[in-house]
């Protein structure tokens, strides 16, 4: 069995997704006083890239997607992810499709983030995995007084980008 990255996902099947979170993601939202059925079709939404990861018989089992942040002096996205139960089943080939993402992005944006529950070990390990790397700061969410570490990657046209604007100073 294979996974699959399709982009524009339908409602249902953020919805679907939305239904079968693993228990640490939905955690997670809980925390954010949100549910996971508004927290999906909000962040397809806000997204400028939403990908739905489907199994062979075509059944939703991770949603991610791009944000772009806006007032930035370089081209800058938050990559989200939201998986199912289901992805426990096929843990590597979810990697590489999330992988996949994040390479062809990486050449469209020049920095890209991602915050992380400071208690949520395992994805933490997972972004790091991608090429993120942990920054110095925990960020406190104000609301709710979650902590979530923050990875960035540059990538080469960051970089790009950073040494031009270093050369006109």
């Amino acid at each position: 069995m294979a996974l699959h990255l399709k982009k524009n996902p339908t409602k249902d099947q953020a919805l679907r997704v939305a239904e079968t979170l693993r228990k640490q993601e939905s955690k997670e939202l809980e925390v954010l006083l949100t549910n996971p059925a508004f927290s999906t079709t909000m962040s397809m939404d806000k997204s400028t890239h939403c990908f739905v990861v489907l199994d062979d018989d075509l059944e939703p089992v991770a949603l991610c997607g791009i944000v772009d942040l806006a007032d930035c002096e370089i081209k800058t996205g938050i990559v989200w992810l939201m998986s199912s139960t289901r992805i426990y089943e096929q843990p590597i080939a979810f990697y590489k499709e999330i992988k996949k993402l994040v390479d062809i992005f990486g050449n469209e944006y020049e920095r890209l983030f991602n915050y992380v529950a400071v208690e949520a070990e395992n994805h933490q390990w997972f972004i790091d995995s991608l090429g993120f790397a942990l920054c110095d700061e925990v960020f406190e969410h104000r609301d709710t007084g979650q902590h979530y570490f923050m990875f960035e990657m540059l990538t080469p046209q960051g970089l790009d980008a950073i040494y031009a604007m270093e050369a006109t100073k």
